[in-house]
């Protein structure tokens, strides 16, 4: 084994190291005894940003044969994105024009499938459809004809006119209303009254009320509802003459204007329900009450205390 070797630094410093090290310690010790010069800031390298750069352009990508440029949207360059945030530019688009014309053709036949198929069931839309055409033709239309016409889609901002199976105090505005039909639905487990201030037609149901009566009631809703409609330029005349009518007074017209429309619909109902019934039939139709979705709330005959 080879002798250490001994570096002298001064009097006082002695380090002793193995002979392998010993060049690498001389040098570093020599490092450590010359006081170092402070760094100097390095030479700026930057390079002014090509004109490209400038102008928002990033780079270009080849992908399977089509090339897409990345722009960035910072500044005053031009481009797409924000924040700095590179988006694809070049064919994006003819993409998108390419996926909204695909849309379009999948929502048109999807559409064109649904309108191809023929349901014999009378839902709400269906039901509408076929009390329509009998108030106004005494036709029922056929399965093809009524699944033509239905409404597929019906937006959520879209009034609904008719309400089956509704609440109290969703139907009527004051109780005098209430009494002053009550009488006319005496013999029936459901009643039908209008709302001038919701303009919506309500069917209530008693809680005696089994599958036809539902029938029921929607049917005479709608046929309450096809006289509202054919007197509202009437009523509306009658509103413009009163200059300052007084607010119970206004209210109690139009309550009478619309009690003669529920009278009147009581006749017709009670003539015409069993028709409708039966030519619903020999169309094929078949009517249900769960089909037509009603309202959960029942009408109790008041107990006596």
């Amino acid at each position: 084994m080879a002798p250490a070797v001994r570096l002298k630094r001064s009097s006082t410093q002695t380090i002793t190291l193995p002979p392998p090290d010993a060049r690498l310690a001389v040098r570093d010790v020599m490092r450590s005894t010359i006081p170092s010069r402070p760094a100097e800031a390095p030479a700026s390298t930057e390079r002014p940003a090509p004109a490209a750069a400038l102008q928002g352009f990033l780079c270009l990508e080849e992908v399977d044969g089509r090339r897409w440029s990345y722009v960035v949207d910072g500044g005053s360059a031009k481009g797409r994105g924000s924040g700095g945030v590179a988006v694809p530019a070049g064919a994006s688009v003819r993409a998108v024009t390419s996926f909204a014309f695909l849309s379009c053709g999948y929502l048109l036949s999807s559409y064109q499938e649904v309108r191809s198929v023929v349901l014999n069931t009378l839902n709400r839309a269906r039901f509408t459809v076929a009390v329509d055409s009998f108030i106004k033709t005494g036709h029922i239309p056929s399965l093809k004809e009524g699944n033509s016409q239905e409404t597929i889609f019906n937006p959520p901002w879209r009034h609904e006119t008719v309400a089956i199976g509704s609440r109290f105090g969703e139907a009527f505005q004051e109780p005098a209303s209430f009494l002053a039909i009550r009488p006319l639905f005496e013999d029936e487990r459901y009643m039908v009254t209008y709302n001038p201030t919701k303009d919506k037609v309500y069917a209530l149901l008693k809680d005696q009320a089994k599958s036809d009566d539902i029938i029921k009631a929607a049917f005479h809703a709608h046929v309450l509802l096809h006289f509202i409609n054919a007197s509202h330029a009437r009523r509306l005349k009658l509103k413009q003459k009163q200059a300052n009518p007084d607010q119970s007074e206004h209210l109690y017209s139009r309550n009478v204007d619309f009690l003669a429309h529920i009278a009147e619909s009581c006749k017709i109902v009670s003539s015409s329900y069993g028709t409708f019934k039966k030519k619903a039939r020999e169309q094929g139709w078949i009517m249900s009450e769960s089909l037509l979705n009603p309202g959960k709330a029942r009408l109790c005959a008041a107990k006596p205390q």
